[in-house]
């Protein structure tokens, strides 16, 4: 729910583990979670949303205005 992932119960404490996780995960057409690895492909419980928005940024006025999210990762993803 907060945007902690876990591995075997317990959370994963490397930020590097979970960027990496976070670059290979896909969603199935059923809104399943998976990994996807050039060999493997893994499903994962996602109990609410694989990540988290930590922080926004915005620009322009009106309808040029732009967001910009920061997630949990690291990445950003413009709105």
């Amino acid at each position: 729910r907060d945007g902690t992932w876990f591995h075997q119960g317990s959370p994963i404490g490397r930020e590097a583990m979970v960027r990496l996780f976070s670059t290979i995960l896909r969603r199935e057409s059923d809104g399943s979670f998976v990994l996807v690895t050039p060999v493997e492909k893994l499903t994962i419980d996602v109990e609410d949303a694989p990540f988290v928005a930590v922080e926004v940024k915005s620009e322009g006025e009106g309808e040029g205005r732009r967001l910009a999210f920061r997630l949990n990762t690291g990445d950003i993803v413009p709105a």
